[in-house]
């Protein structure tokens, strides 16, 4: 139709075109990146469900899921007699390299 036209008929349509191309760009790109957000949100809320599944409820309860031994290595901080000091870390660490 734009072959038929003339003058400003012909500049009126190629305007309204090019209005329709930039809002088609434009939606694709909003859905672009709402698409970026909502995978990122699943990928948190995985995160988080991991999290709940090795920790336990935030209530303190403790994971169905942990072995049975598992118990009693929660005894709160260690006392200072039994503890390791920064170089024995150290010295640790060292040895994976």
């Amino acid at each position: 139709m734009a072959e038929r036209l003339d003058g400003e008929p012909a500049a009126q349509l190629q305007g309204a075109t090019t209005k329709i191309y930039e809002a088609c760009g434009f939606q694709d790109i909003t859905g672009q990146r709402i698409t970026k957000v909502v995978n990122t949100l699943k990928v948190i809320e995985t995160k988080i469900g991991q999290l709940i599944a090795t920790f336990g409820e935030p209530n303190g309860e403790a994971a169905a899921s942990s072995a049975p031994g598992e118990a009693v290595l929660l005894n709160g901080p260690q006392l200072p007699t039994m503890a390791m000091d920064q170089s024995d870390i150290d010295k640790l660490l060292a040895s994976f390299e």
